[in-house]
């Protein structure tokens, strides 16, 4: 991540999650990033989109905020852009996010270390997103379950919902697989392959599996992949 945006690197990332969220995402779309860390989705899902279009970033970590900021406002969007230093969650109020002795990309509002920051919390659902094809990233170390639940009203009231969402054993489990399949279709994302999606229809097949999910709102259909570089004609 960091040496794509250091170097303008392009898909070099997740390529296969990188690949989805430009296919689905259109000029006028919302891209939202939660977990946005220092901005390599960020900066990718705003440079698809038109003025018509609209960008929101969360990144609660204040030190990663900062640079995620600098990263996002050094570049010329077309779109309008909020950056929001606050972890989406299930209620507006406050936590503690706790800081990785590993790296900062794997601070969670679940315990994982003993240094902590008092930070913001804030429902998806004070965000007026009604009647826009909404594209996101959610990739937040285990509160993934508080975000869906604080987001119902933009899941019902988009004019389509597609999300890329990382699926974290031990962290993910049958509350947030029944919370997924409630309200949408279920794949697999197969980094850098042509044949990037594969569904998934039972939690036993991505039980202890670290991968990225794609999530698709029931009824909405999934997006044409272009075919990736180096693909046969």
């Amino acid at each position: 991540m960091y040496r794509a945006l250091s170097t303008g690197g392009g898909l070099a990332y997740e390529t296969g999650t990188s690949r989805l969220i430009l296919a689905a995402l259109e000029p006028d779309s919302v891209f939202v990033d939660v977990g946005a860390n220092i901005g390599y989705f960020t900066v990718l899902g705003l440079s698809r989109l038109s003025s018509a279009g609209r960008g929101i970033a969360f990144e609660p970590n204040p030190r990663t905020f900062g640079r995620l900021s600098q990263i996002v406002t050094a570049q010329d969007f077309p779109c309008a852009v909020q950056l929001i230093n606050a972890a989406l969650s299930d209620a507006d109020g406050f936590a503690t996010l706790f800081h990785s002795p590993v790296e900062d990309g794997r601070d969670s509002l679940t315990p994982v270390g003993t240094r902590g920051t008092p930070i913001a919390t804030m429902r998806l659902d004070h965000f007026d997103l009604s009647g826009r094809k909404i594209v996101m990233k959610i990739d937040v170390e285990g509160a993934e379950e508080k975000v869906l639940a604080g987001m119902s009203g933009v899941i019902a009231g988009g004019s389509s919902v597609s999300i890329a969402l990382e699926w974290n054993p031990p962290y993910a489990g049958p509350s947030l697989w029944s919370a997924i399949r409630d309200r949408f279709s279920v794949y697999r994302i197969e980094e850098g392959t042509t044949h990037s999606l594969h569904p998934v229809s039972s939690m036993m097949e991505i039980r202890r599996r670290l991968t990225n999910l794609w999530l698709v709102r029931h009824g909405d259909r999934l997006p044409a992949l272009p075919p990736a570089p180096g693909d046969a004609a």
